[in-house]
């Protein structure tokens, strides 16, 4: 007869779904009253005599069982609660326990290692909405870090479609270079970056969140044993670009040292927070106890933080100087066109801020020389490249 243990620190069980069954349940879920999860393992019995295991586990990580990206001896040996329960019962009904580490367990009282859960049928619904990124992290053995972002003109909760969508592929692609930077310490500015390091810094976004408007990104990969991943490493450098917020010599230095195209996909990750209006909360957790972290750039931070990198991006670019004809001008937005004397070849694009003085009273089909910096931003995957250049010196020829 299988009876839930009574009178433990786990307090009154009701069975919720069984996972494995040979005459009794061998595997199974369970829930307090108080809701807490339990998962139950079945290590010995002689008919008369029984041991199990239960071990105390959250939403976020039995979800991760259910979706097979967690192993069943993960859960066993790395409990969330640094212990477990370990019962005794009987077929008179008498009931023992004791709380036990998991070095204590033997491998005969673990599940095979890489073992996970087949479920066929659907399962009953856990409270899946856990979004602090700590406990996630922990429990998914996954790197995990929300954004909070406050647009300017949002009473709901809500942005649109296509601000999400850039703003999740600038993120996805500043972790690819910075994971590029990690795994090669000086990356190449053109090229696909290696498809193992995208495949290593593949993140998943798991959550929308109310308060302000939140995503909570997840790496798609769980940690080592080492509770190591390129991910996690990737994550650490985005938390000290961050860190830099809108001090000018703390963002060059970092953006020096990362190099390669770190600096490009920081500039459209600012771009796409600065178009809302928005300042940005991020909020870290990793499986890594030395790793995570919290940080609120505001609005105005955002602001600064961006011209100040896309200044940065423009002076660690390469530069040209041609004698050219200017062909059009226009102080108010910042752009411009010429072509060039010798070839006939049309520039347009973006005047920096530091040569918006030479432009002021310069003349339409004068000739100038004109010095450009050639900005490359390139696609994390597939290596496409689009050239913008952006003028920084105009002098008379």
């Amino acid at each position: 007869m299988f009876d839930l243990p009574k009178k433990t620190p786990m307090g009154e069980l009701i069975l919720l779904d069984t996972f494995e069954f040979y005459e009794f349940p061998r595997l199974f879920s369970a829930k307090s009253k108080t809701g807490a999860l339990y998962l139950g393992l079945s290590i010995f019995d002689d008919y008369e005599e029984f041991e199990w295991l239960y071990v105390a586990i959250s939403p976020d990580r039995i979800k991760e069982l259910i979706n097979q990206r967690l192993c069943l001896h993960t859960v066993f040996s790395k409990p969330e609660n640094e212990y477990l329960f370990k019962v005794y019962t009987n077929t008179n009904g008498d009931t023992r326990f004791e709380y036990i580490l998991p070095e204590q367990l033997t491998a005969d009282d673990l599940p095979i290692p890489e073992t996970r859960l087949k479920i066929e049928c659907k399962v009953k619904h856990y409270g899946l909405g856990e979004v602090d990124p700590k406990i996630a992290a922990v429990s998914s053995v996954r790197e995990t870090f929300n954004f909070h972002l406050y647009p300017w003109d949002t009473q709901l909760p809500e942005l649109s479609s296509r601000s999400l969508g850039n703003i999740l592929l600038s993120t996805q692609e500043l972790v690819d270079a910075l994971g590029q930077f990690c795994e090669n310490g000086t990356p190449p500015l053109k090229g696909a970056i290696s498809a193992d390091i995208l495949q290593k810094t593949r993140l998943n976004t798991c959550q929308i969140f109310e308060g302000s408007f939140g995503i909570q990104f997840k790496s798609a990969h769980v940690s080592d044993l080492f509770d190591d991943s390129l991910s996690g490493r990737a994550i650490n450098e985005l938390l000290g670009l961050l860190s830099a917020q809108d001090n000018e010599d703390n963002l060059s230095n970092k953006l020096h040292l990362l190099k390669g195209r770190v600096a490009s996909k920081y500039r459209s990750l600012l771009k796409e927070i600065n178009r809302l209006g928005s300042g940005v909360k991020f909020d870290w957790g990793s499986p890594n106890s030395a790793h995570g972290g919290r940080l609120e750039l505001t609005k105005a931070q955002v602001e600064k933080a961006h011209s100040i990198v896309d200044k940065i991006d423009v002076q660690m670019s390469e530069s040209v100087e041609i004698k050219a004809k200017l062909i059009g001008i226009n102080v108010r937005t910042k752009r411009y066109e010429i072509s060039e004397v010798e070839t006939d070849v049309s520039y347009s694009g973006k005047v920096s801020i530091e040569a918006i003085g030479d432009i002021e009273h310069a003349i339409i089909n004068n000739n100038y020389i004109v010095t450009l910096k050639k900005l490359i931003e390139t696609k994390s995957s597939s290596g496409d490249e689009t050239i913008k250049w952006v003028l920084v010196a105009l002098k008379d020829s």
